[in-house]
C-alpha cells in the first residue's frame, strides 16, 4: 500500500499551498520459533520439529528445513527425522527458515541429544523346571536393547519373597533353598 498525507497551512484567514508526502508500506519478513519433540529422545523416537510461524502482513509462510547430525548436514528436508537415523550420543539440530514470497525471515534453530533407550527382559526361563534339594537353579534371560548395546542382567533371587542373593550370578545354589 502507498500512504499519503496532504498538509494545508492556514492562519485562520488564508490557506497556503498544500504539501504532500507519501510512503510505501514495506513487507515485514515472517518470524518462526522451533522446538524438537520429544525433548529427551532415545533411538526409538522419531524427531519432530514443531514450528510456530507468523507473518505480520498475513502472507502465507513457506518453511525450509535443514537438519544436521553432530555438525554434518543431513538429507532430511522435512519436519521429521525417522528414529532409524539416530544413534546414542548424536546431537541433532534443525534450522527452519521462513519465507513469505517477498523475502526470507531469520532462521530459528533447536537441538537435542539422542539418549540411551532402556533395555528390557523379553523372557526368562528357569531350569530345572522341578528343582529338588541339591539342584542348582539356572536362570536364562533373553534381553533386548534397541540401541544394540550389550545388556547385563542383575539377578535378584528370592526364596519365599525374601531376597537371598543379588548380583550378576545367573544360578541359585541349593544351599539357599529347601523343600
Amino acid at each position: 500500500e502507498t500512504w499519503e498525507v496532504e498538509l494545508t497551512p492556514t492562519d485562520g484567514r488564508l490557506d497556503g499551498e498544500p504539501a504532500r508526502a507519501s510512503v510505501q508500506v514495506a513487507n515485514t519478513p515472517p518470524v518462526v520459533t522451533v522446538t524438537i519433540s520429544p525433548e529427551a529422545p532415545t533411538t526409538v523416537d522419531a524427531l519432530v520439529a514443531e514450528v510456530d510461524a507468523e507473518d505480520a502482513d498475513g502472507d502465507e509462510v513457506q518453511l525450509t528445513w535443514s537438519w544436521s547430525r553432530s555438525g554434518e548436514v543431513m538429507a532430511q528436508d522435512t519436519e521429521q527425522v525417522p528414529s532409524t537415523e539416530t544413534r546414542v550420543g548424536d546431537v541433532w539440530e534443525v534450522s527452519v527458515t521462513p519465507a513469505d514470497g517477498d523475502e526470507e525471515g531469520a532462521p530459528a534453530s533447536a537441538s537435542v541429544v539422542i539418549r540411551n533407550s532402556t533395555p528390557s527382559v523379553v523372557a526368562v526361563e528357569l531350569s530345572p523346571l522341578e528343582p529338588r534339594e541339591g539342584d542348582v537353579i539356572q536362570a536364562t534371560a533373553t534381553t533386548e536393547d534397541l540401541d544394540e548395546t550389550e545388556v547385563m542382567v542383575i539377578y535378584g533371587w528370592k526364596v519365599n519373597e525374601a531376597l537371598v542373593q543379588e548380583g550378576f550370578g545367573d544360578t541359585l545354589d541349593s544351599a539357599l533353598f529347601a523343600k
